[in-house]
């Protein structure tokens, strides 16, 4: 079955913004209702028709707003422009119940 529309708001970071690969990026976004039990939210980079993990979060930390703080770089290994999105899934199955839209972001080299 196709993810159902869940309406899951990306925050930040705001679009188009650029990063050293070395940065800490904290990705933040919000959610109408709370995850239910056995339920993450995980951050996904999306490049080159690949999808990587790059963290997930099984409970609330800002009420119905959700954080994430990872180092992107570690994962993706080298500068250039990447989308992120957030998905919702079911944890024992890995199944996607919904996913938000896509924002693009841009590593950069560290100087």
């Amino acid at each position: 079955a196709p993810p159902v529309a869940v309406p899951i708001a990306l925050i930040g970071p705001p679009p188009d913004s650029f990063f050293r690969i070395g940065d800490g990026i904290t990705f933040y976004w919000s959610s109408p209702e709370l995850l239910a039990p056995g339920q993450q939210f995980t951050v996904y980079a999306l490049a080159g028709g690949a999808q990587l993990a790059l963290g997930s979060i099984d409970e609330a930390n800002l009420g119905l707003g959700y954080q994430l703080h990872v180092v992107p770089g570690l994962s993706i290994g080298q500068p250039g422009p990447f989308n992120w999105a957030i998905a919702l899934e079911d944890q024992a199955s890995g199944a996607i119940i919904g996913q938000s839209g896509v924002r693009g972001i841009t590593l950069i080299a560290d100087n």
